[in-house]
């Protein structure tokens, strides 16, 4: 395959397992945290909600590229070390900024740092585990020859 195909179908490819996933686990969180939302409101605002985690997972990885490979020079003997430096504690903030949109009445700084309630903190965690599982994609592409972007974007 041509490079530049490579790179294109690697990030589409990337690129939709990250919003089709993100969708999903913001429904999860509308679905566990605002109770108070009907059902059929869930998937429409679900998916602005997982486009709107994509953006912020490439923003946010742009600048995390640079301090990956900062860490990852320090960590080189045990990669997915650098890799869990890296990304868990961008994730964690990134997952709070998503309860932040799930849950307005509840917006504070100390939701952002920390969750207010322990279902917001499960929940956020667990976005975590969900971003670096979608990141077996990007591992996958790269292993097939589908370059993609080049680097996890958060």
């Amino acid at each position: 395959m041509d490079g530049s195909i490579n790179v294109i179908a690697g990030t589409a490819i990337y690129g939709a397992a990250k919003v089709l996933g993100y969708s999903w686990w913001c429904h999860v969180g509308l679905a566990r945290l605002r109770t108070d939302l009907p059902p059929e409101q869930r998937t429409p605002l679900a998916i602005k909600l997982g486009l709107i985690r994509l953006g912020i997972g490439f923003v946010v990885g742009i600048p995390m590229a640079l301090v990956f490979g900062l860490i990852a020079s320090i960590t080189w003997f045990f990669p997915p070390l650098g890799y869990l430096l890296t990304y868990v504690p961008v994730r964690w903030f990134e997952w709070g900024i998503m309860i932040w949109l799930i849950d307005p009445p509840a917006r504070s700084m100390r939701q952002l740092l920390r969750s207010c309630s322990p279902a917001e903190r499960r929940w956020r965690l667990q976005g975590i585990v969900v971003s670096c599982l979608l990141d077996i994609v990007f591992f996958l592409c790269v292993a097939l020859g589908l370059q993609g972007m080049g680097r996890v974007f958060c």
